[in-house]
């Protein structure tokens, strides 16, 4: 780990004689890049990133180079909309909503070099925190059964030795599932997909005289698609022409809210 403060890197056992030159990729040698020991920092107070520490020199003329790879600066802001970095999954199997009337919803945060992650649950104004905890590995349990039905916003930022890096958040709804999701397949798609409305209860079954409505947004919460008075408990659409991300489909059956999550990729 190479932080903006500086770390110390020295060449262990190094030949007599030798006159070592460094280097590498997102850091900096602010007292001099020569010697068996130097100081070596982040490349800026904001770099975060893999980067590489090199050591150049000769052996009776012959060169030789030696690198390791490092990891470089505080943590980077997580991308929400990438399920590989911030995922969360409802106890009814959906994704990015949580259920109230349920526990086992589930958050999954991937951070490179993390130890420890922070994560603060608010209202849509930052105005007021309903929630504030720290995770160690990175996933826990989301239960929140004393808030109301609505929108919230999810906020998570990682530690490691360099320090916090950067607070990233996204809207998260929290609904009452009764064991009713939504299924998407293909997911990713890059033509046709089928939506499905399920239940998991033998007690709930899907009423195919029931009409429903759908509506798509894209990553910037802008409305891509809706249609209306949908019957059964599926919908088939052509993505082509879509352009790549990450789309929201929200359902409203029954006055009941179902959310899950499509990727879109050609």
């Amino acid at each position: 780990m190479i932080c903006y403060s500086g770390t110390t890197v020295s060449m262990q056992n190094p030949p007599s004689g030798i006159t070592i030159t460094w280097g590498g990729t997102n850091v900096a040698y602010p007292y001099g890049n020569t010697g068996t020991s130097v100081t070596v920092r982040a490349a800026s107070s904001t770099t975060s990133a893999n980067g590489t520490v090199t050591a150049f020199f000769s052996v009776n003329g012959v060169p030789y180079t030696i690198t390791n790879t490092v990891l470089v600066g505080k943590p980077g802001v997580f991308d929400v909309s990438d399920p590989g970095e911030f995922s969360i999954v409802a106890t009814d199997g959906g994704d990015w909503y949580v259920c109230t009337d349920q526990s086992g919803n589930k958050f999954d945060l991937n951070c490179d070099g993390c130890t420890n992650f922070e994560i603060k649950i608010t209202n849509l104004d930052n105005t007021y925190t309903y929630d504030d905890f720290y995770s160690t590995s990175g996933s826990g349990d989301l239960d929140y059964s004393n808030l109301q039905e609505g929108f919230y916003l999810i906020w998570a930022r990682g530690y490691n030795e360099c320090g916090w890096g950067d607070w990233t958040e996204m809207e998260l709804e929290f609904v009452e599932c009764s064991l009713m999701r939504l299924t998407i397949t293909p997911n990713p798609a890059t033509g046709e997909t089928t939506l499905s409305i399920e239940s998991e209860s033998e007690e709930k079954t899907i009423d195919e005289t029931v009409e429903w409505d759908l509506e798509i947004y894209n990553n910037t919460q802008m409305l891509t698609a809706k249609k209306t008075k949908l019957k059964g408990n599926e919908y088939r659409f052509n993505t082509s022409g879509w352009k790549d991300g990450v789309y929201m489909l929200r359902v409203n059956y029954k006055n009941e809210i179902l959310t899950g999550k499509l990727v879109v990729k050609r």
